[in-house]
């Protein structure tokens, strides 16, 4: 199964009840854009280290130890943009391409087929590919991307000073390998290699520090207006309305090992009883209020969002998954402009919450105080961003408690308060910053965003060579047969339409996609 599968199902699976829960700790931990983008970038500079980590065995003889390290550190693996990228290198892209990979698809690795215990080389990604070679794809794809940017930004004198990132990633090592009870040198090795040492490494890490501040320099360059985010508003407007609706679900009655016969039974007393249904949905149904697509059950999005759909429309969707149907009366379509807040924020789980506030009170009592509050007391599998800094927040999408005092007309930049909402373990301290943009500003400017710098990356990338003089880039090969494949069919295809033009012709008077087709070939 791939990602997209993976993806698209999870999606499917969604139910009325995650919808519909009061959503606290989790959605702190996943606001948005800017969290991400916080987490993300301390996983640049930390390098996966605290990631599930692959440690291949290493059998050899001693006396040969030497030489394999040298050839490790000097023989050239690969060459990116003509330079010669060593097994040391290619290693510590290799590790940080896998790790980013768990971090993202982690919980569905079984439904991949990926068993980390066993030989990668034997585990099949696709039907060309094994796994190794996916990850090897994906850590020569990293040295590309991380070259592309830093020809870019030398060619434009880009400055920055990667010492404070750099000290910062030793300490994160330290405590890191401290943690799993492991000197820094083994740590090290296993995290990133059997040929990695901590000096083998730092000019990769810091070379990567220096591209990824370049990268974020270019982001801030290509962030479109306002204006350019209306007008790709217009053209997409089912992406970012919000609907109101009220929704049943009707669930078939099964035993907890049906057969066909049973389940088709149950299914179709629950059709006869969701029918019965479309005639009170619109009165009896559970409000859905402020909806978007992403947020609506999978099999009532195009239903939902159809331009055509107006108050009082109902339909009945089977759910042939949840063995169930989902009964829905449309209310509203229309674009939230209510402003998403910032907001630091310092979650504890220790009852300590009021005390944290009466610590920070007692110091200088500034949000860049408050931030420093934040790193020392808050988990980063919790809250991850610097400074516990949480921007374009949707309060709606919190807990009760936490959506009426950050949504309150009277609120205003400095205010502080504890917050334990009911069913949470957790409680948090915030400190008000103020109101942003509206979520769909925000989000149309972050998508066309990622349009501009993947189209300007494609572009770098373009003029940045990938040669494989050892044979060990074997995704390389396998696009390259897949092209002349592609281009013979191509060939093949031409020369067919040309023999037999007559008749393509007559096929197309019968066939208008055929006919735009064939009138393309002709010219």
């Amino acid at each position: 199964m791939s990602e997209k599968e993976i993806k698209a199902e999870s999606k499917t699976e969604n139910t009325q009840d995650t919808e519909q829960k009061i959503v606290t700790r989790y959605d702190l931990k996943v606001q948005r854009r800017k969290a991400q983008k916080a987490k993300a970038k301390r996983d640049r500079l930390v390098g996966n280290i605290l990631g599930v980590i692959i440690v291949a065995a290493l059998v050899c003889l001693v006396a040969s130890f030497p030489i394999r390290t040298y050839l490790a550190v000097h023989e050239t693996y690969a060459k990116v943009n003509g330079r010669k990228i060593s097994r040391v290198e290619f290693d510590y892209n290799y590790h940080v391409a896998l790790n980013n990979y768990l971090n993202q698809y982690g919980s569905y690795m079984s439904m991949l087929g990926l068993d980390l215990s066993g030989d990668l080389s034997q585990q099949m990604y696709s039907e060309d590919l094994t796994f190794e070679d996916y990850f090897t794809q994906l850590a020569i794809e990293n040295i590309t991307n991380n070259e592309a940017l830093l020809t870019q930004a030398r060619a434009e004198s880009f400055v920055y000073d990667t010492a404070e990132d750099y000290n910062t990633f030793e300490e994160n090592l330290e405590s890191a390998a401290a943690d799993a009870g492991m000197t820094v040198k083994a740590f090290v090795r296993d995290n990133y290699g059997d040929y990695a040492t901590l000096s083998r490494i730092s000019g990769f890490v810091q070379e990567a520090m220096y591209a990824s501040a370049y990268y974020d320099a270019l982001a801030e360059s290509k962030m479109p207006t306002d204006e350019e985010a209306q007008e790709y508003y217009n053209e997409h407007p089912e992406e970012y309305d919000s609907v109101d609706y009220r929704l049943l679900t009707i669930d078939a009655e099964l035993s907890e090992e049906p057969g066909e016969e049973e389940t088709a039974a149950a299914m179709a007393a629950a059709r006869k009883e969701a029918d019965e249904a479309v005639k009170t949905v619109a009165q009896q149904g559970d409000l859905n209020e402020n909806m978007t697509k992403d947020s609506v059950p999978y099999l009532l999005e195009e239903w939902l969002f159809d331009s055509a759909r107006k108050a009082g429309d109902t339909t009945v969707v089977e759910n042939t998954s949840g063995n169930s149907y989902y009964v829905a009366a449309f209310e509203d379509r229309y674009l939230d402009e209510t402003p998403t807040v910032d907001v630091r924020v310092a979650a504890t789980d220790e009852g300590n919450g009021q005390a944290i506030l009466d610590e920070w009170f007692a110091g200088e009592a500034t949000e860049e105080s408050f931030g420093e509050i934040c790193d020392k007391y808050n988990d980063p599998q919790e809250i991850a961003a610097e400074g516990g800094l949480l921007e374009n927040v949707q309060p709606a999408y919190l807990s009760e408690e936490m959506s009426e005092w950050l949504s309150d007309s009277a609120r205003v930049k400095g205010d502080t308060t504890v917050i334990s909402p009911q069913d949470d373990e957790y409680s948090y301290v915030l400190y008000f910053i103020g109101q942003s943009d509206p979520w769909w500003l925000t989000e149309a400017k972050n998508t066309l965003l990622t349009e501009n710098l993947s189209a300007y990356m494609e572009e770098l990338k373009a003029a940045i060579p990938v040669e494989d003089p050892k044979g060990n880039l074997k995704y390389l090969q396998t696009s390259s047969e897949d092209e002349s494949e592609d281009a013979s069919e191509d060939a093949a295809g031409s020369s067919s339409a040309e023999a037999s033009g007559e008749d393509a012709g007559s096929d197309a008077a019968d066939d208008p996609q055929s006919s735009a087709e064939s009138g393309s070939v002709a010219q």
